[in-house]
């Protein structure tokens, strides 16, 4: 299966489902350590099941969101771990709106989930955990934990660049040191390469130079 069309990560201690549009078995639901995790495209229970982005713009919404849940073998129905609501702006599409809500999604798992574990579960040989969508999609494939560091940045805001090092990005509590990272159709390189080489600064979204 191509990295394109990957969409569920599973390395014994945990599974990450992205808007997945397929049921999974008791038996595979249940390989996971710490939990089989799913991000779906709407404020559960609301909008269960498929195409919650293009269901709630047929009927007028003007607020919708993304949710982190537990898997279960019916569709949707897991425990909530977050969620995040969004506005739904009046010129809105659905591509539009799918947009924002990708960013959302990301900031969410930052905040809720250890994500540097979701990078160890699926490095090298595996496909890789990414941010981002299409050419804008970047893989995250060396980082650590910084939970001391402070800050009041929205997660996934670069904070500080460290030659030789990596780049530091803040979550919900703490920051990652991502130390390796790779853009769509390029090499991995070190994350400091990769984003001085994009004139990245401090303050700015990790997914805005990818």
């Amino acid at each position: 299966m191509s990295r394109a069309r990957w969409a569920i990560f599973a390395y014994h201690t945990v599974i990450l489902s992205v808007w997945y549009r397929r049921l999974l078995g008791s038996d595979l639901l249940a390989l996971p350590r710490v939990a089989a995790l799913n991000l779906h495209g709407s404020l559960l229970p609301a909008y269960r099941g498929r195409a919650p982005v293009n269901w709630v713009l047929v009927n007028g919404e003007r607020r919708t969101g993304v949710t982190l849940h537990h898997m279960a073998c019916e569709a949707d129905a897991g425990d909530i771990i977050a969620q995040q609501a969004i506005d739904i702006e009046p010129d809105d599409t659905a591509f539009t709106l799918y947009k924002r809500m990708v960013k959302i999604g990301v900031a969410l798992l930052l905040d809720a989930s250890p994500g540097v574990n979701m990078i160890r579960a699926v490095t090298h040989p595996y496909p890789g955990t990414f941010v981002g969508d299409g050419t804008g999609r970047l893989f995250l494939w060396a980082g650590a934990v910084l939970p001391d560091i402070g800050n009041g940045a929205a997660p996934g805001t670069l904070l500080e660049i460290l030659p030789s090092q990596g780049i530091t990005v803040a979550t919900g509590e703490g920051a990652l040191l991502l130390r390796r990272v790779q853009s769509a159709g390029v090499a991995e390189e070190p994350a400091d390469v990769w984003a001085l080489r994009r004139g990245m600064r401090p303050g700015v979204r990790l997914t805005e130079g990818a």
